[in-house]
């Protein structure tokens, strides 16, 4: 009875128990319930650390997806404004392209098309959108 009254409380009590445990041992008479104990103590004692481990692999597996749903939700980022930046390329070329700034005759229409040939290559660098279906 009293073996099974300890075994309720060190699930109840954990490490306070393994605390009481040597003293219970120690004013207890009969020789067998002091092995039961001193057996209940063992096992109270190789339990608790591996308690402790499993919370601290839980604890790892929770701050890695964390760390991990961080790292995605940055780069993410990152990519949507790089993809902001290179609509807005796009349209500065398509409005550069259509409108004449200068008159025919003269010869900056080159250069100009030397720049946007330039901002081409740029726009071309950076990465596209993927089509969602």
């Amino acid at each position: 009875m009293i073996i099974l009254l300890l075994h309720f409380l060190s699930l109840m009590l954990g490490s306070v128990l393994v605390l009481m445990l040597p003293l219970l041992v120690w004013l207890t008479p009969d020789l067998r319930i002091k092995k039961s104990l001193l057996k209940c103590n063992w096992t109270i004692r190789k339990r608790l650390p591996r308690c402790k481990m499993r919370l601290k692999k839980r604890l790892l597996a929770f701050s890695r997806r964390l760390h991990a749903r961080i790292r995605k939700t940055r780069y993410m980022h990152k990519m949507r404004c790089l993809l902001i930046n290179r609509r807005s390329l796009l349209l500065a070329l398509r409005l550069l392209w259509k409108t004449p700034i200068f008159p025919s005759n003269s010869r900056f229409p080159r250069l100009c098309a030397k720049c946007l040939l330039k901002l081409k290559r740029l726009v071309s660098i950076l990465p596209m959108t993927k089509s969602k279906k």
